[in-house]
């Protein structure tokens, strides 16, 4: 029985066709092929992957052996809480992603921070709960470690952000012969799904569902004694007790609630811009903490180190902005919240990663307010100012032209009407199943990927482009049918 069978009690179902790509290639006659070698090699690794190694928490601990297949590209996202002990590594998704105007390749993703949280840190949480976020009514999110205990020798006497540097360096020691050539970016995960925020709006159990405001993760022991520190500095020490207790419940919009209402809100109050700076900033120096030791461990390896910040675009066009503030991002209508994160990551030469590029906002339910595109501009705006690589993905599956035409836009980054000579450094397309290969949706995508390989100073007519896109899918058309078949087993 393999291990991820005998660990979770159902067969592993792993993606296939994925190879490296030329310029003006996107897959080749050799491509089913090349697949199936390289899914037994992937499977021979999962199984190596998935070896019981010491935790990292112990001082003395054998770095971890690695061992990948050649021409394959990964994208690793890491967590400071994730280590293989009894897991399996999980190969869940494969994107393809646009460099620049030049290069395209298709990558594997090890979505990491999909895997429960090892036994050496669950085993660390039973003993003290409050190493997890924690809600105002005593609801734990065992996804992610507090950020307010990074600093904190909480793990078996070594603090969060020292095993999370362990792992990065272990994972550069060990892959050191593929960075820089198959491992061209490193996303290092800072929260829940990988992104840089706070578990505010947690779907499991049916806690949270869209368009909810969500609600505050500040209410473990650690982050009210920092709170309570900040109050006490600014001099008042009655706001260090407890966050806001009229922000409403995870599924209360703006209005409903005393702290979050246009009118008269408790956001738009002294104390609430108090708490709102402490608690962005607390997951601002998360980040750089993070980042800092990302940046110093990979420095010459030739990878970009990126960073995810989710794409919140519901209730947008409210005053508060709550599910973003609840998220950890202070952006409101008279403040932007996004500039401080952007400059943050252009002093760690970080990439910029935002996702929801595919979005318009006629699509999303308009009595929530939602504003997709006004919030990637906004984003785009805060990049530019930062001078930071902005780098995009999709939030949803999509195949249709709209959504292509709409990537398209966003990724040429005219958000202003001006032709600055400026776009994405890199696009997610996110993702890939069956669906992708059904013969309408192949080929959109095909055209689509031509196109965005044509970049923003394309010369070409959108007509020739298609022609041969249209060239492309009929010589392709067996191999896909075959990859198709092959996605579903």
């Amino acid at each position: 029985m393999a291990p991820y069978e005998a660990l979770y009690d159902r067969k592993y179902r792993t993606p296939l066709c994925w190879t490296e790509l030329g310029e003006r290639q996107v897959l080749g006659p050799k491509l089913v092929s090349e697949t199936k070698d390289k899914v037994r090699l992937i499977r021979d690794h999962l199984i190596a992957a998935s070896d019981r190694q010491k935790s990292y928490a112990d001082q003395k601990s054998k770095n971890i052996e690695f061992t990948v297949g050649d021409l394959v590209f990964l994208k690793i996202e890491v967590r400071p809480d994730m280590t293989f002990e009894e897991e399996p590594v999980q190969i869940l998704d494969r994107d393809v992603k646009c460099y620049g105007a030049t290069l395209l390749k298709e990558k594997i993703w090890l979505f990491l921070y999909s895997i429960p949280l090892p036994k050496w840190v669950t085993g660390e949480i039973e003993k003290d709960p409050d190493l997890a976020y924690t809600d105002q009514w005593g609801r734990r999110n065992y996804e992610y470690l507090s950020l307010g205990c990074d600093t904190l020798p909480v793990l078996k006497g070594r603090t969060p952000v020292q095993c999370y540097a362990d792992f990065m360096r272990a994972f550069r020691d060990n892959f050191k012969h593929l960075l820089g050539d198959t491992i061209v970016e490193i996303q290092v995960g800072m929260g829940p799904a990988g992104e840089l925020r706070y578990p505010s709006y947690p779907e499991a159990n049916g806690t949270w569902k869209f368009p909810g405001i969500g609600a505050f993760q500040c209410y473990d022991k650690y982050m009210l004694s920092s709170l309570k520190a900040a109050a006490e500095a600014a001099g008042k020490p009655e706001w260090g007790s407890t966050g806001p207790t009229d922000a409403g419940h995870y599924n209360n919009w703006p209005e409903d609630t005393p702290f979050f209402k246009k009118e008269g809100g408790g956001w738009n109050t002294p104390y609430g811009e108090f708490f709102l700076t402490w608690y962005s900033q607390m997951l601002l120096e998360h980040g750089a903490r993070i980042l800092s030791s990302a940046t110093s461990i990979f420095d010459g390896a030739g990878v970009k180190i990126s960073v995810k910040v989710a794409g919140i675009h519901w209730h947008y066009g409210t005053r508060s902005h709550a599910p973003e503030l609840t998220a950890g991002y202070y952006n409101t209508r008279y403040r932007d919240g996004y500039l401080p994160i952007a400059q943050m990551l252009a002093r760690h030469g970080a990439v910029f990663n935002f996702t929801c590029i595919e979005m318009r906002d006629h699509e999303q339910p308009q009595d929530a307010l939602c504003a997709p595109e006004k919030l990637v501009k906004q984003v785009a705006l805060a990049t530019g100012a930062a001078q930071v690589p902005l780098a995009g993905e999709n939030a949803l599956p999509r195949y249709d032209e709209y959504a292509h035409e709409q990537i398209l836009r966003a990724s040429s980054l005219n958000v202003d009407g001006s032709a600055v000579d400026r776009e994405m450094c890199a696009f997610t397309y996110l993702r890939m199943n069956p669906s992708l290969f059904h013969p309408g949706n192949w080929r959109r995508f095909v055209a689509f990927v031509k196109k965005m390989n044509e970049g923003k100073g394309a010369r070409r007519c959108w007509e020739e482009v298609e022609r041969e896109a249209e060239q492309f899918v009929h010589v392709t058309q067996p191999f896909i049918q075959e990859a198709a078949v092959a996605l579903m087993h």
